[in-house]
């Protein structure tokens, strides 16, 4: 995977890690090109089965990013109100998290800096949430007259409740790294110079589990959250059983059975084709 013809991104491989930096001087804006670019990401990094996570985070010094090109929107939507134009960016924002939110791979943000706008809703679509300790967060839309457009009043009430979400959106106030932390909007707070070295040691811890169970587990508490309880232990055991099907859950077993590491295959293959059917 290169990223010689990527504007907005540079990237490293880590391991089984795949490392993404945002890296679009000066402050990183979230530009039609960054979620073409970000698209063309996710869908290469599902269909490498040898990185098995990913890491979003920012190859500025103090910056993540302020968001959305407002420059860009004006152009775009101008005074007679586009709205073509309008939905097509929104639809193209959307389509990139949800890219995210239902890709096999887990995904790490690391923040640092200015986190602002749309910087949180990426983070939403993510599966862990990390900070040095000079972030610091806004969505300051309501002051420019706009919305979250890209999930936030969406995905941020079910991270970090109604009420919480409505302060931060309402008000457009900093909140530092400390307070995310409290509300549950980040999962960890780090050293700044330790952001990245904590995010490869959290890929690391990741990578020594089944990539197919790691998929299942992803699918499970994403839909499930949205389910009565009921209905979400149904599909818990569902993907249950489509994981004990694969290669990699006799791989697993097998060795910690005869105490040794697993030595897990990349594409978990299903032993036959059964039609499951829960009682």
């Amino acid at each position: 995977m290169s990223d010689r013809n990527l504007k907005n991104f540079k990237m490293e491989k880590k391991g089984t890690a795949l490392i993404v930096f945002l890296n679009n001087p000066p402050v990183n804006t979230l530009n039609e090109s960054f979620f073409f670019e970000l698209q063309q990401i996710i869908e290469q990094v599902n269909s490498d089965v040898e990185i098995i996570s990913v890491i979003i985070t920012t190859a500025l010094p103090k910056v993540f990013t302020v968001g959305a090109d407002v420059k860009e929107l004006l152009k775009k939507y101008g005074s007679t109100r586009k709205m073509n134009n309008a939905i097509e960016n929104l639809n193209l924002g959307h389509k990139t998290f949800d890219m995210i939110e239902k890709s096999p791979k887990p995904f790490i943000i690391a923040y640092k800096g200015l986190s602002y706008g749309g910087g949180i809703e990426l983070g939403c679509a993510c599966d862990i949430r990390i900070a040095s300790e000079d972030t610091v967060f806004s969505m300051p839309e309501t002051r420019i007259a706009f919305i979250p457009g890209y999930g936030g009043t969406q995905r941020l009430p079910r991270l970090v409740g109604c009420g919480a979400a409505k302060r931060i959106i309402f008000t457009g106030e900093p909140i530092k790294a400390e307070e995310a932390l409290r509300i549950g909007l980040i999962d960890e707070i780090t050293p700044n110079d330790k952001l990245l070295e904590r995010s490869i040691e959290i890929a690391e811890c990741i990578a020594k589990g089944s990539p197919r169970s790691l998929a299942f587990i992803k699918k499970s508490v994403n839909e499930g959250i949205d389910l009565h309880i009921n209905q979400a232990l149904e599909r818990e055991k569902m993907y249950f059983m489509e994981n004990i099907l694969t290669l990699e859950w006799s791989e697993g077993l097998s060795a910690f059975i005869d105490k040794k590491d697993p030595k897990f295959k990349r594409i978990g293959k299903v032993k036959e084709n059964v039609e499951i059917k829960l009682v």
